[in-house]
């Protein structure tokens, strides 16, 4: 079996993963499955927003 990674929901963000997760929630008006398992590494979602231009 493979390893599972469990989204954070922005609802319990914290820090950084919060702040990140505010941002994609304010650009996309939702907030998409990929970018709350993004959020587990919020270096990752950074990155991603960065080269996505949100």
């Amino acid at each position: 079996m493979g390893m599972t990674i469990t989204p954070i929901q922005p609802e319990s963000a914290a820090g950084a993963a919060k702040e990140l997760l505010d941002q994609v929630q304010e650009g996309l008006g939702r907030v998409p499955n990929m970018a709350k398992s993004m959020a587990n590494s919020p270096a990752l979602l950074k990155s991603s927003l960065a080269l996505s231009g949100a």
